[in-house]
């Protein structure tokens, strides 16, 4: 088996899309570090989560439970797929709204960040190569052991390298994917398009797209900006799971990825370091207010974030205001 590169993982400025300030908390108390949160308002408009699914009883992500109905939509890069296609380790983007004072998910998408075949397995078993990009893996993900066997990778991305907390085999024959930020120069985090004839969008955006990996490009059969779809009404609040990388644009911070700008006055140098959960109001900006760092691997995660996890009393978390 051929071995991966290991790459760094440094940050970009290259118009990624969601942004913070270079200014922390300083406090050395987190809880004295909080500021009282704003109360929700209403319960009309809906939420948008995305995470990792860190276990069942409805589904158990970012320390929600989320409620699935004969009306919950379930797809992924290719189209619907059925309700018991979800599974544990999956990177999933929800979008919920609040019925009887639960969380009913309207859409469920299953976002992978990479569909290919795999290219190269990295001699300590850690790593793959997929699409040209490095994917390495979070404890307890096994690879597949066969170069070439198709792979759907769930997980989030970290600069231009996907952290992986599940790993599906998929049949032969099928179309690649990906899903992330578009980069100038119409590259979509790591994966670079062979756009000719295609109108991409403006840089920033998150994107989908599907079609052939070939002499290192994507050659786009389909081309899907947006992440959110309106499913569950406009979004008030978001619950987002990943990591920041620093960027050019005020307030100086991105999350990998996401394809939605901070506010301009979230405080999140505290966070740049490792893996956190993002919550706040969504205005047309994500008005993030508190943050809570995360442990690696799905195990350690079902730990940190249980079911019904109130991110404001939550131990660890702090203001981002």
């Amino acid at each position: 088996m051929s071995a991966i590169d290991r790459r760094g993982f440094l940050a970009t400025a290259l118009g990624l899309s969601l942004t913070g300030v270079l200014a922390g908390c300083t406090a050395e108390d987190p809880v004295a570090a909080r500021k009282p949160r704003k109360p929700r308002e209403g319960g009309i408009g809906g939420t948008g989560i995305i995470g990792i699914v860190t276990a069942f009883g409805s589904i158990i992500i970012n320390g929600q439970r989320v409620e699935l109905d004969g009306n919950t939509v379930v797809t992924d890069a290719f189209g619907p797929r059925p309700q018991d296609a979800l599974a544990l380790g999956q990177s999933l983007t929800l979008e919920a709204a609040t019925v009887d004072g639960a969380l009913v998910a309207r859409r469920v998408h299953i976002t992978h960040p990479v569909i290919g075949r795999v290219e190269a397995v990295a001699s300590d078993g850690l790593g793959l190569q997929v699409l040209g990009v490095t994917v390495r893996l979070e404890p307890g993900v096994v690879p597949p052991a066969v170069i070439g066997q198709r792979v759907a990778v769930s997980g989030l991305w970290q600069g231009d390298v996907v952290v992986a907390s599940r790993i599906d085999t998929l049949p032969d024959a099928g179309e690649d994917a990906v899903s992330g930020t578009l980069m100038p120069g119409g590259v979509v985090q790591a994966v670079r398009l062979d756009a000719a004839g295609t109108v991409l969008p403006e840089a920033g955006v998150f994107v989908t797209a599907t079609g052939r990996f070939e002499q290192g490009r994507l050659v786009p059969a389909t081309l899907s900006p947006g992440r959110f779809t309106g499913a569950a009404g406009p979004l008030e609040q978001l619950s987002v799971e990943g990591y920041l990388e620093p960027v050019s644009k005020a307030p100086g911070f991105a999350l990998s990825g996401l394809g939605h700008s901070f506010d301009p006055e979230a405080q999140l140098a505290p966070f740049a370091d490792g893996r956190a959960l993002f919550e706040g109001p969504y205005t047309g900006d994500f008005a993030v207010d508190l943050a809570l760092p995360l442990p690696e691997g799905v195990d350690a995660r079902r730990a940190a974030l249980p079911a019904g996890l109130d991110l404001g009393t939550a131990p660890g978390a702090r203001s981002t205001r």
